[in-house]
C-alpha cells in the first residue's frame, strides 16, 4: 500500500484550517444533498472548505449525496448549480439508507443526467453492501460504464470487495470516522490509485 496516494474527505467540516497533521493529496467535501433546499445555509460551509482547499493547494473533489424519494433530474441540476470547476471529478454517492431495493432505474436516471450535464468523467462513491442490495444488474452495468469508481470498504485486507459492474477502483476508502489534531471533524481515510491520480495530475 505504500504507493497508493492518500487523500480524505468529510461529510460536515467548516474547512476553517488544513492542518499538515492531515498529510493528504487531496480533499473531498459534500457539496449537497438531493433533500436539501438550493438556499439551504449549509452550502455556506462548503464553499468555505472549497475556498480553503484551494488556498492550501489541495485538489478538491465534490461529492453529492443522492436521495431516492427526490426527482433525479431535480438532483442533478442542484448538484450543477453548485460545483465551481474542481480540479478533481465529480462524485455520485450512492448510500441512502431509505432507498428501496428497486432503485435501479433512479440510480441510472441521475447518473444519466449528470453525465449529460458535466460531460466529463465522474466518480460512483457506493459501497458493494448496499449497491448490490439496491441495483439490479443492468443498472449497475451502467453505471460501471459511465463512472470510475470510489468503493467504500473499512477493512485491513489487501483490497476491497466491488460492487457488481466494476473490476477495479479508482479510490478506496479504507477508514472512516478518523480523528486528526486540529481537525474539528472527523475525516474518512481514502487510497487513490496512483495511475488514477496521475490523470488528475495528483502525485
Amino acid at each position: 500500500m505504500a504507493s497508493m496516494i492518500v487523500g480524505c474527505d468529510s461529510r460536515y467540516w467548516d474547512g476553517t484550517r488544513f492542518p499538515a497533521a492531515l498529510a493528504v493529496r487531496w480533499f473531498g467535501g459534500k457539496v449537497s444533498d438531493g433533500s436539501w433546499r438550493p438556499d439551504d445555509t449549509r452550502h455556506l460551509l462548503l464553499e468555505h472548505q472549497r475556498r480553503a482547499c484551494r488556498q492550501q493547494g489541495l485538489p478538491y473533489l465534490p461529492f453529492f449525496y443522492w436521495r431516492y424519494n427526490i426527482d433525479p433530474i431535480r438532483q442533478a441540476d442542484l448538484f450543477a448549480a453548485k460545483l465551481d470547476s474542481p480540479e478533481l471529478p465529480w462524485a455520485l454517492d450512492f448510500e441512502d439508507p431509505y432507498a428501496p431495493a428497486s432503485s435501479g432505474l433512479k440510480v441510472a436516471a441521475f447518473t444519466d443526467e449528470c453525465t449529460k450535464i458535466f460531460q466529463k468523467p465522474m466518480l460512483c462513491y457506493t459501497r458493494k453492501s448496499w449497491w448490490d442490495a439496491h441495483v439490479d444488474q443492468v443498472a449497475a452495468a451502467r453505471g460501471a460504464s459511465l463512472c470510475d469508481l470510489w468503493v467504500a470498504h473499512y477493512t485491513a485486507a489487501p483490497a476491497p470487495l466491488l460492487p457488481r459492474g466494476w473490476t477495479d477502483w479508482a479510490i478506496w476508502q479504507w477508514q472512516g470516522d478518523v480523528t486528526k489534531p486540529g481537525v474539528n471533524a472527523k475525516v474518512d481515510m481514502n487510497r487513490t490509485k496512483p495511475e488514477w491520480a496521475a490523470i488528475y495530475g495528483i502525485v
